[in-house]
């Protein structure tokens, strides 16, 4: 879990005011892989599972998207809306975070994830 809260520290300072210039390209020593959403051709998109298997798979970072829900809890989902991922409809921010832990975020993937844990919570 140490890593993902890091990961999630460098997602987050990469959205502050930076250039290219302020970045030693030097600094690394091969490519370096960003896993968007983690590793979503194995597992449901922004899950733990597709973390983890993107880190194992040799992603040296993960990139996520964070959204609010109606009671100012954030969540890691890609699309404003939850129709795309979820069993849900609508609007992300229209949802409380209790109403969002209640959607299946598996299914829509393979029937083998039908009860898979949905949206991280990144911070209650």
């Amino acid at each position: 879990m140490p890593v993902l809260i890091e990961m999630l520290r460098f997602s987050f300072s990469i959205y502050l005011p930076m250039t290219l210039k302020s970045v030693k390209l030097t600094t690394f020593k091969r490519p370096l892989i960003i896993a968007h959403r983690g590793y979503r051709a194995k597992y449901p998109e922004n899950t733990l599972a597709s973390f983890k298997a993107a880190l194992d798979a040799g992603a040296g970072m993960i990139e996520l998207d964070v959204m609010l829900t109606r009671d100012r809890k954030m969540v890691v989902i890609h699309d404003a809306t939850l129709e795309r991922t979820t069993d849900g409809y609508g609007q992300v921010n229209s949802y409380t975070l209790k109403e969002l832990k209640e959607l299946d975020a598996g299914s829509w993937f393979h029937p083998r994830f039908r009860h898979f844990p949905g949206i991280l919570i990144v911070v209650n």
